[in-house]
């Protein structure tokens, strides 16, 4: 269940070769960039020829490094096996002995660890009596399917090609003739004979049918629009798929596509509220004291949207006309200054006058009559000396 669940969800095979970095629209990072090969270098192997003189037979290979299950397809297992059959002489050619002496020079440091645990999973280099040391060929073959197991991590590579092919889904932006190639690839990995397999291989019309299920979902209607059924031979459907994808490339589809892929994740929510911020109807500048909204101290007054100011809920206070509650802007919550809610309005009904004889009463009753007195006393001096200066 653990191979099944990895399959899905992390195949170690995709739609790109395995030196091809690829984002998150699962398009290559740098299409234009030609990906890179690690440098190579020659293994050899003393062989007795068939005049019985020893010669020596070598050729280029590309070093597995045991991160890849691919590279090791590809790259070392493709021209080791292909030197094999063109430098070794025929009699060698399918010699277990032969090829467990000559194949560990393709490997690197991590991929030799690998391959020696692979070595005594399988009995070949035991030490103990039961070991059965097999060096025929058909052992070598299978000890070079579990090495492609250990470097994927996942048992039985083969389902893993057939899951992928099966319910892959091509990348929108990917060329129809790279996909076709990229699942022709896959099919000669599976057939190789390296990769274990419970699955059965899919038939010629299960091929058909997976290809036509990986395109886009538009493509796949304007196709069913014109063929009632599919093919076993693809190049008609190939075709198709190729028109479609030129015709998206000259409306623009695949532009917009492009753009949509390239922004980066939340960027689309963040355009939204945007929007809604320009589209807003804009508050006006000045409040209703003609104090400027700009202000810095315009939150300190009491048209300001002061945070602080909280309404308690019962009576008015200075912020509300002195009205009641249900104005969220009432006590002040976090200040040192103490505000006092004024009364409401005085009733002169509810007016009591002071008593006759309290001694507040006299006080202001003889501070009247001393003012009036003396009020007089400045006019009879001021007209008795202007008397005075007109006589005589």
């Amino acid at each position: 269940m653990a191979d099944l669940h990895q399959a899905l969800t992390n195949n170690p095979f995709g739609w790109f070769p395995w030196n091809v970095p690829v984002g998150q629209d699962r398009m290559p990072l740098k299409p234009d960039e030609v990906p890179k090969i690690p440098e190579g270098f020659k293994i050899s192997l003393n062989v007795k020829a068939e005049n019985g003189k020893e010669k020596e037979v070598g050729f280029y290979v590309n070093p597995c490094s045991g991160e890849n299950v691919e590279e090791f397809l590809s790259l070392t297992w493709d021209q080791y096996s292909k030197g094999c059959n063109a430098k070794l002489p025929e009699y060698l050619r399918e010699d277990g002995p032969t090829h467990f002496c000559f194949f560990p020079q393709c490997l690197g440091v991590t991929a030799t660890t690998m391959w020696t645990k692979v070595l005594e999973d399988n009995g070949v280099n035991a030490v103990d009596e039961e070991g059965t040391n097999d060096y025929s060929y058909k052992n070598f073959i299978n000890c070079v399917s579990f090495f492609c197991e250990e470097l994927a991590g996942i048992t039985h590579l083969g389902d893993a090609v057939i899951r992928f092919l099966s319910h892959g889904k091509k990348p929108g932006l990917m060329a129809p003739n790279a996909c076709f190639r990229r699942r022709q690839t896959l099919m000669a990995y599976f057939d190789s004979g390296l990769l274990r397999s419970k699955l059965a291989r899919p038939t010629a019309y299960q091929l058909a049918e997976a290809v036509f299920l990986s395109m886009p979902r538009a493509h796949q209607e304007k196709y069913a629009e014109t063929h009632e059924v599919i093919d076993e031979d693809t190049s008609a459907l190939r075709s198709a798929m190729m028109q479609y994808h030129a015709a998206d490339l000259r409306n623009g589809t695949l532009d917009k596509l492009k753009d949509s892929r390239k922004r980066p994740a939340g960027d689309h929510d963040k355009d939204q509220a945007k929007s809604r911020r320009t589209n807003r109807r804009s508050p006006k500048r000045y409040g209703r004291r003609g104090r400027d909204r700009r202000d810095r101290d315009y939150d300190r007054r009491d048209e300001g949207r002061d945070r602080r100011y909280r309404d308690s809920g019962n009576g008015g206070n200075r912020h509300n006309g002195n009205r009641g509650g249900g104005d969220r802007r009432g006590k002040l919550e976090s200040s040192s200054t103490k505000i006092v809610q004024c009364p409401g309005p005085v009733k002169f009904s509810s007016f009591q006058p002071p008593e006759r004889n309290s001694p507040a009463l006299l006080y202001s009753r003889a501070l009247l009559v001393f003012r009036a007195l003396f009020a007089l006393s400045a006019f009879r001096a001021y007209y008795y000396d202007s008397a005075l200066k007109g006589q005589p």
